[in-house]
């Protein structure tokens, strides 16, 4: 969905040299066709990038020894929101195709990166994590600046190396239709407060099924949201497309309809960390 359209989403050496000579047309053409060895060669150089970054995520993997910082946790968030922006980015922010690429987006990175960093990649769940007492604040800093990073990255990238056109980006606007501010507030706040809600419990009690149950959720969520005009979910994904924007067009007045966007998101990622601060109350005193 992302990069069909760009480049035919080919992704496999295997597939590109098969098509050309699926296509040699009787020995009348070239049978390694035009860009065959063209795709094998850059389809190999993302194979020796996505090594380089697994290495530099799991250095224990080739014994070597860990930073001892947040360095590489911070990396996994930073790679997890630039990737996730670049999806949603590439389908052009809406549509099924960006609901659909998106959501199975998340729950591939959930899974890859999950045991590294938690795989929040969104500063409303960093947030509610802190408020339950399951993350550091300083930690927390860390990670949302990581995930506003690597969304502006992102941007940046599909913008300038896949659209060549810094203005081409995925941009909020406000309310649609005739919905106010405060529909969208309200709507924006319940739908990410689901999402939260659904990390904050899927990830201590089945960590084997969180991928595909935020993944899931952020699909159905999606569809609810956008109707009001809203519907990211994540505050990392409005801001870093945003200041890319205000980097470009060398102003901030576009900022103000993401600022509030952002914060009805974390006012959701809040209020899912107090439901369940009272839910997990509510239980130990049914259990007494």
């Amino acid at each position: 969905f992302a990069v069909g359209a760009k480049s035919g989403a080919i992704l496999n050496p295997a597939v590109s040299f098969s098509h050309d000579l699926a296509n040699y047309n009787g020995g009348k053409g070239n049978p390694l066709g035009e860009w065959g060895l063209v795709y094998c060669v850059f389809q190999c150089i993302g194979a020796a990038i996505g090594a380089g970054l697994f290495k530099s995520l799991h250095p224990e993997e080739f014994g070597e020894k860990p930073s001892g910082t947040n360095l590489e946790k911070l990396l996994g968030e930073f790679l997890g929101a630039f990737f996730l922006m670049t999806t949603v980015g590439c389908c052009d922010g809406s549509g099924v195709a960006s609901l659909v690429a998106g959501s199975a987006c998340l729950a591939a990175l959930v899974f890859s990166l999950g045991s590294l960093s938690g795989a929040q990649f969104n500063p409303a769940v960093s947030v509610s994590l802190c408020m339950t007492g399951r993350q550091h604040y300083e930690e927390t800093v860390q990670y949302v600046m990581s995930q506003i990073l690597g969304t502006l990255c992102g941007t940046f990238f599909y913008a300038r190396c896949v659209f060549n056109n810094a203005n081409n980006t995925f941009q909020f606007k406000g309310p649609s239709g005739s919905h106010t501010w405060t529909e969208l507030a309200i709507s924006e706040a319940f739908v990410t407060c689901i999402f939260c809600h659904v990390v904050l419990n899927s990830l201590p009690s089945v960590p084997q099924l969180a991928g595909v149950l935020m993944g899931a959720t952020v699909m159905v969520c999606s569809v609810l949201g956008q109707s009001f005009g809203g519907g990211v979910l994540n505050p990392a994904l409005v801001l870093g497309s945003h200041l890319h924007r205000s980097v470009v067009e060398g102003s901030v007045n576009n900022m103000f309809p993401a600022v509030m966007l952002a914060a009805f998101q974390v006012g959701g990622g809040v209020a899912a960390a107090m439901v369940c601060q009272q839910l997990k109350t509510a239980g130990k005193g049914k259990n007494n």
